[in-house]
Parts: structure tokens; C-alpha cells; sequence
């Protein structure tokens, strides 16, 4: 009877460390965007959590810069600055709704996509000698007309039509400490990208 209350506990316990961590990330993921104006806003998304092994035993430093350090959350935590990576990626996906065979080529055929929606597209970068996987939008094709516009080649055969997507990836780390002791970090990724396009031979 003790050990099955020891195992319910000890699930209990993992629950609520669990909603913990994701109420204490939250704010990361509606923080105010650092990506260029020029590019097209991908969103913030933020990483599981992970254990720093360099800073495994470690306590918080009072020495830190002003500003490097959020004020303890309802949870007794500590949010740290701990650097910022900066990663480019580019990134090739065909948008839903192309014919199984391609556009037929020859006759200067106009044809709308939009780049949101569709699949999504999953990626690997290396950030901070980690390999990190992140996902794109194929997008999909526009029976309005009203997106991104482009001709089919006019050269004989068969294309498909991707867009390029060239990222821009701002990666910053925190270190979260629990009164003052180190508990684990995470990444938080804004990502934004150059948009261009390309028609690909069948």
C-alpha cells in the first residue's frame, strides 16, 4: 500500500513540475519580437527544457549585469540572460494543391499562392553546437488570386512551384534558477524570413 502511495505521489509531483515550467515559459512565447522589420515575422517559439551540464550544483551570482535578471515569479524563479545566437537557414517547400505532375510550361500561365498554411515543413539548425528542429508553412495555392503571384515558365515541361525561404533565426538562452540554485534551461527562438520563389523541372 505504501509504494503504490509512493508511486502516485511521485506522479503527482512530476504533474505539477510539469504545468509549472509551462506556466513560468509562457511570457517567452508573447515576448515583443527583436526580428528585423523587413522580414516576414515567423513567430517565437520556445524549447523543452534542459539541463545545462556546466551548470549543474551551481548558484545565482549577484554580480550579474542590471537587466540580466528577471525578479523572482510566483514560483520562486529566476529568469537569466545568458547569450544570444544568431543562425541562417534556407529553406525550399513546394505549396499544397499543385497538379500531381506539375504545371505545363510554354504558355506564360499566371498562378496565385499564399505562403501561410499548407504542411508543415520541419527543418534542422545547429544553434549553440545543438541541432535544433523547427518547422515552415509550404503554403498552398490561392483560388482568389489574391497572394503571391507568379508565371509558369515558359520553357516545354512540367514544373512545380517552391517558395524560398530564407531564415533568419534570433536564438536567446535563459538559465532558470530557483531561489538562487540552478534548475534548468531553455531556448527561445524568434524566426523570420525573406521570401523569394523558384520553378522546379518534374
Amino acid at each position: 500500500e505504501m509504494k503504490r502511495l509512493s508511486k502516485h505521489l511521485s506522479l503527482f509531483l512530476s504533474l505539477v513540475i510539469g504545468i509549472m515550467c509551462i506556466v513560468s515559459l509562457s511570457g517567452f512565447a508573447t515576448a515583443e519580437s527583436s526580428m528585423d522589420e523587413a522580414l516576414i515575422h515567423d513567430g517565437v517559439t520556445v524549447s523543452e527544457p534542459f539541463i545545462d551540464p556546466d551548470l549543474v550544483g551551481t548558484t545565482l551570482e549577484e554580480t550579474q549585469q542590471p537587466g540580466e535578471i528577471t525578479p523572482f515569479n510566483a514560483y520562486g524563479e529566476r529568469h537569466v540572460y545568458a547569450g544570444t545566437y544568431t543562425t541562417y537557414k534556407t529553406v525550399y517547400v513546394q505549396p499544397l494543391g499543385q497538379p500531381k505532375y506539375g504545371f505545363k510550361g510554354g504558355d506564360g500561365t499566371e498562378i496565385t499562392f499564399f505562403q501561410y498554411g499548407g504542411n508543415s515543413h520541419k527543418f534542422t539548425v545547429t544553434i549553440d553546437y545543438k541541432t535544433v528542429t523547427l518547422t515552415a508553412e509550404t503554403g498552398k495555392m490561392s483560388g482568389s488570386g489574391i497572394g503571391y503571384t507568379t508565371t509558369v515558365p515558359y520553357k516545354s515541361g512540367y514544373y512545380k512551384f517552391e517558395f524560398i525561404k530564407e531564415y533568419k533565426i534570433i536564438t536567446k538562452k535563459y538559465d532558470i534558477y530557483k531561489y538562487n540554485e540552478y534548475l534548468y534551461s531553455v531556448y527561445v527562438h524568434d524566426a523570420g524570413y525573406a521570401l523569394s520563389h523558384r520553378w522546379v523541372r518534374v
